[in-house]
């Protein structure tokens, strides 16, 4: 039972042993209801599963034990905002994201209004209101798919523009303090502790909150172990 993280149980009768297995997260009478939670749970652990790259302060003295999937991703990057997209890369991305969910009518549906309305609303906006791009982004960045991130270089081009230009619009001189709480490995947080100092890389766009309370409450949420609390400060 070590690698079964959470178990979910049909019917319509208490479990016996339900208070007492904290793997457990509850009985649903009826198909939607255990869909809906399982949604909540999947995007969560999304969240707590994305990778860390740590660089020690002293890596100038060897530059060959930097961390191989720190560069290869620095390196992604570059290649990524140097790519022009035509009209078509939209199109393209529209119909990968209409195979790939073709079983669910509410993301199709989803999927309709970002082909429409694409120009209607900022880049931050669909990462933040349409789980199905957040997902889709933030899975190929942490598994490094070359091809979906491709597919989603045109948005990652407008996201990436979009957030350099609110940062040069930010009154340099004033603090701005964000939080986020995130689930790791044992192995992860030893690793981390061992690098005090050192620089954290993300292979991917991270979500804050203005909330300390919310980030706290998301980190010891996490099915992990340990946790990992970020107090992000611009200055």
């Amino acid at each position: 039972m070590h690698q079964v993280y959470h178990i979910y149980i049909s019917g319509n009768k208490l479990f016996e042993y339900e208070q007492e297995w904290r793997k457990i997260k509850g009985v649903f009478t009826d198909i939607s209801s255990i869909s809906n939670t399982l949604r909540r749970n999947i995007h969560q652990y999304e969240q707590n599963t994305e990778s860390i790259s740590v660089i020690p302060t002293d890596i100038n003295d060897n530059l060959n034990e930097l961390d191989s999937s720190f560069m290869y991703s620095q390196l992604l990057k570059e290649m990524l905002l140097e790519i022009k997209y035509d009209q078509q890369a939209k199109a393209q991305f529209v119909k990968f994201c209409q195979d790939k969910y073709s079983h669910s009518v509410g993301i199709l549906h989803a999927i309709d209004n970002f082909e429409q309305n694409y120009y209607l609303h900022s880049p931050i906006w669909w990462y933040t209101k349409e789980p199905f791009i957040y997902l889709v982004l933030n899975r190929a960045l942490r598994l490094q798919n070359i091809d979906v991130i491709l597919k989603m270089g045109f948005f990652i081009q407008d996201l990436h523009r979009q957030i350099e230009q609110l940062y040069s619009k930010k009154n340099q001189t004033a603090d701005l303090t964000l939080y986020r709480g995130q689930g790791m490995s044992n192995t992860e947080f030893e690793k981390l502790k061992k690098n005090e100092g050192g620089l954290l890389a993300f292979n991917n766009f991270l979500s804050t909150s203005y909330d300390e309370e919310v980030s706290i409450a998301f980190a010891t949420s996490a099915y992990r172990k340990e946790f990992l609390f970020l107090n992000l400060n611009s200055s």
